[in-house]
């Protein structure tokens, strides 16, 4: 038997405000991890990290999984969640004397609330001293359309702003992490799959680029014969690959 605990972010509770915490096998890292899933601003649910948190618990890394409202149209709203669920887990950590600094992980959509969390201004001012790093696994980091877009992703993207691109491109610079860049940001591990289908890895390497171009680190870690959403489970070589690849990360922060 395993135990965990299910933190509620209200009283009463409401749907997708909540997290999971999984404790320590042993004595604690000095780095937690902060979990964010992906299913296109609509879907998911935090216990689909679960197997990959019980691994890093055995290597010393405390994690929790968050929820956030699946709400189309309330993107915004998903990203205070995501800050919600943080303060939250810095809290509890608090409480028991643990490490206030974490790094952020997600797939997906979860890679880009992820990223917005920490990237974006409200984020950036609060959080700066907490967030070690973030690690992203087939991020939007861009909310603008580019050539050849992916119809499904890009129907998704804009299901979850609200208004079309068309009548609000303001706030689709304002939901995309390319936008947010900035010279104290935390360092970045972005896991890119060969078939990785919706989010073309040029915009990765854009990404990186200008956080070069800001003296910030942004390391592109690939993985082949892998599809978007790869990293949920630890059956596969490649996911083993992945999940040392971030905990490497995550003790160099």
């Amino acid at each position: 038997m395993y135990c965990y605990r299910s933190l509620y972010f209200d009283d009463p509770p409401r749907a997708g405000r909540a997290m999971d915490i999984f404790p320590l096998d042993g004595k604690d890292g000095g780095v937690g991890l902060f979990f964010v899933h992906g299913g296109g601003w609509k879907a998911g649910t935090r216990g689909v990290y679960h197997s990959i948190m019980r691994e890093f618990a055995r290597n010393g890394v405390e994690c929790a999984s968050t929820e956030y409202r699946l709400v189309p149209g309330e993107l915004f709203a998903q990203i205070g969640d995501v800050r919600e669920g943080l303060r939250i887990f810095l809290a509890d950590r608090a409480a028991r004397s643990l490490s206030q600094r974490v790094v952020l992980a997600g797939c997906s959509a979860g890679a880009h609330l992820a990223l917005m969390a920490t990237l974006e201004p409200g984020g950036r001012g609060e959080f700066q001293e907490n967030i070690a790093g973030v690690s992203v696994q087939a991020p939007a980091l861009s909310f603008e359309p580019w050539e050849d877009i992916f119809p499904p992703i890009w129907q998704a993207m804009q299901e979850a702003v609200g208004p079309r691109y068309e009548k609000a491109p303001n706030l689709y610079r304002l939901a995309s992490p390319m936008r947010c860049l900035h010279r104290d940001m935390p360092p970045v591990l972005i896991l890119h799959a060969e078939y990785e289908h919706m989010f073309p890895l040029e915009i990765a390497l854009e990404f990186q680029c200008r956080a070069k171009g800001l003296g910030r680190n942004v390391e592109i870690k690939h993985y082949a014969r892998t599809e978007h959403g790869f990293f949920y489970s630890l059956d596969r070589w490649q996911q083993k690959q992945a999940f040392n690849d971030l905990l490497t990360f995550i003790q160099s922060v």
